[in-house]
């Protein structure tokens, strides 16, 4: 159970000031490699013979591409970890203001 009290606040508070500048980089980290990702796909299919199907899918397969993509999920999964840390926090910030709100006109002790 979380408590609310206003240290916690301030630290969720502090949380969402120091992170934003990590956010936006987490995010362009994700475009980056998706960016990597689709380019060493596209590298590896016009390298390839056959038909453009057969090329399509052994592009697809090809171990420099799974791990291009594999960078690419990794950059995904860190950038929605601190978005959901950061969404978990604000709904933190906001049960305190509620609380506090309360307790200003009576409602709660």
């Amino acid at each position: 159970m979380i408590i609310l009290t206003e240290a916690r606040m301030t630290d969720a508070l502090e949380f969402l000031t120091d992170s934003d500048e990590k956010l936006a980089q987490l995010l362009s980290d994700v475009e980056r490699a998706e960016w990597k990702a689709k380019l060493t796909k596209q590298m590896v299919f016009v390298h390839l013979t056959g038909t453009v199907a057969d090329r399509e899918a052994n592009a697809s397969v090809a171990p420099e591409t799974q791990a291009a993509f594999e960078e690419y999920f990794k950059a995904v999964a860190a950038y929605n970890a601190l978005r959901n840390k950061r969404a978990t926090e604000s709904i933190l910030i906001e049960c305190w203001r509620s609380v506090n709100s309360s307790r200003k006109f009576g409602g709660i002790h």
